[in-house]
């Protein structure tokens, strides 16, 4: 799904000034599925409205947690690049859950049913309602949503996203360690080996600096 630049739907959603509890870096804090201490991270920027992102989430993540994450290889980092103005809805109700647990059930959940949501006229009602039944309150929701800032600070870090990082398509992955991009919805094998090559890289860095301390420490 091609870009749409994000500025065409900055006052769709418009929200009460609002002095609250909720501390703005933790929402704007991008969520980590899996070991945080992973010695890969693959960095994913996706929208909850592209169907590439969906099929992703739906159909190749599920085998990258079995064998990448779950093992201590790899962790996954959920960047939001919201395309239009339902993803952009639904990406900041998701990081009102203060659990990562939570918060990616939520993400799942809307992939999964996307077809449901993406299209309607108005799919607020529907976002807000699943994030009740996952056990975010009322009152929880209202506070989060109308934190002093919120809106425009995402926009302005998916802006940077764009900007910066060159993100011009969903989904996109970032392999952190070497800079390797995979764009679109990639089998299973193209992940693992992009993630293999990332080890092999630590493993061979360690050794390096490892040689380089001995050789320091003989002289």
């Amino acid at each position: 799904m091609k870009h749409v630049f994000i500025a065409l739907f900055i006052g769709l959603f418009s929200l009460p000034a609002m002095a609250q509890d909720v501390n703005l870096d933790r929402l704007l804090t991008d969520r980590v599925l899996g070991d945080p201490n992973a010695p890969v991270t693959i960095v994913e920027h996706s929208s909850l409205t592209c169907p590439h992102c969906m099929a992703f989430h739906t159909q190749t993540l599920p085998k990258i947690k079995e064998s990448l994450i779950d093992t201590g290889k790899a962790k996954l980092i959920f960047s939001d690049y919201p395309l239009n103005a339902p993803a952009l809805q639904g990406s900041m109700i998701a990081r009102c859950f203060e659990d990562d647990d939570l918060y990616f059930d939520y993400i799942n959940f809307l992939f999964e049913t996307q077809s449901d949501w993406a299209g309607v006229p108005d799919p607020r009602p529907y976002l807000a309602q699943n994030a009740r039944l996952l056990g975010i309150s009322s009152e929880q929701l209202d506070s989060c949503m109308q934190t002093e800032g919120y809106q425009d600070a995402f926009i302005k870090k998916v802006q940077e996203i764009s900007e910066f990082k060159q993100v011009k398509s969903t989904p996109t992955f970032i392999i952190a360690e070497t800079g390797e991009r995979l764009t679109g919805n990639k089998p299973y094998p193209v992940f693992e080996t992009a993630v293999n090559f990332a080890l092999k890289q630590d493993k061979e860095d360690k050794s390096e600096s490892e040689d380089a301390d001995k050789a320091e420490k003989e002289e």
